[in-house]
């Protein structure tokens, strides 16, 4: 495949990640540049999610909400929400998440995906 073609990084990332980097550069985020973003993971139980929360830090993230106890009351969040962030770039984050669900799978969790803040207005050089 030769080096121009643009299409290549968007081959190692899945089609709801290209959605999501599509729409950040749709709004001036410079797909390339480290900035915060934030993972959630949703587990069923204490144990499992302070076993992930501990893999998590290994890997260098740092943590948005800590494990509680499960969200009864609304059935689309049910379970023990866990979020972390790390600084890394969109097309970064957009990359790992092959690595993130299965790494939320061995500790019996569901990887739930990424998202940064767009705060940002793109800069005029």
């Amino acid at each position: 495949m030769p080096e121009s073609d643009k299409s290549e990084p968007e081959a190692t990332v899945s089609e709801p990640d290209a959605m999501l980097l599509e729409q950040l550069g749709q709004m001036g985020v410079n797909l390339s540049e480290k900035r915060i973003i934030e993972y959630g993971f949703v587990a069923s139980s204490v144990s499992d999610a302070e076993a992930l929360c501990l893999c998590l830090q290994g890997l260098g993230h740092e943590f948005v909400d800590l494990p509680s106890q499960p969200e009864a009351d609304d059935e689309d969040r049910a379970g023990i929400w866990i979020e972390s962030c790390e600084l890394i770039s969109p097309l970064e984050a957009a990359q790992k998440t092959l690595r993130l669900q299965l790494l939320a799978s061995e500790f019996h969790c569901k990887y739930d995906g990424w998202g940064t803040c767009v705060d940002n207005q793109p800069t005029a050089e």
